[in-house]
């Protein structure tokens, strides 16, 4: 069934609600919605909002019929799905244990600065991979610009190479 709030025995701490959301994304949803009654605290108020606009700034790169490669993580309660809108390429992920993890994230091509989204930081990639730390059910949002490469085994328009996209 799809439960109902007033059975709960406790509210979603925020950052299990953020690990929810970002899961539910990953795995295919493409729009969120809350039960009656929750939150019942400000902190998951706070972060219920936070989450609307992140998903709102997401909703081009979610709802894009654009293909995107596969990006893997080694790290298997890592959850990661890419996304690919107007020459940009979104990597979206979310730890699912509550416990920090280290992961090594892969996606071809990806080289230099990968913009963090949300957190106002980089991480860097060499020969398309990059490591980063996650905290208990803590998500990260990559943003990469996306540069055609024109080769014998690369079409144009093809997505071969993902740098940091601008804030603009």
């Amino acid at each position: 069934g799809t439960g109902y709030a007033y059975w709960m025995d406790r509210e979603p701490t925020p950052r299990e609600l953020s690990c929810m959301v970002y899961g539910s994304l990953i795995e295919g949803a493409r729009g969120i919605y809350y039960f009656a009654q929750v939150p019942r605290t400000k902190e998951c108020f706070d972060e219920m909002r936070a989450l609307c606009v992140e998903v709102d700034t997401l909703a081009p790169a979610l709802g894009s019929l654009e293909s995107a490669p596969e990006v893997k993580c080694e790290t298997q309660q890592v959850l990661c799905k890419a996304f690919a809108h107007d020459n940009r390429l979104w990597v979206v992920t979310t730890n699912t244990q509550n416990g920090a993890v280290d992961a090594i994230l892969s996606l071809p091509g990806a080289a230099g600065s990968v913009e963090v989204l949300f957190e106002g930081r980089q991480v860097q990639a060499a020969d398309g991979v990059w490591k980063d730390s996650f905290g208990p059910y803590e998500r990260h949002v990559y943003r990469l610009q996306a540069r055609a490469a024109v080769g014998p085994h690369l079409p144009a328009g093809s997505l071969a190479r993902y740098h940091v996209a601008s804030t603009e």
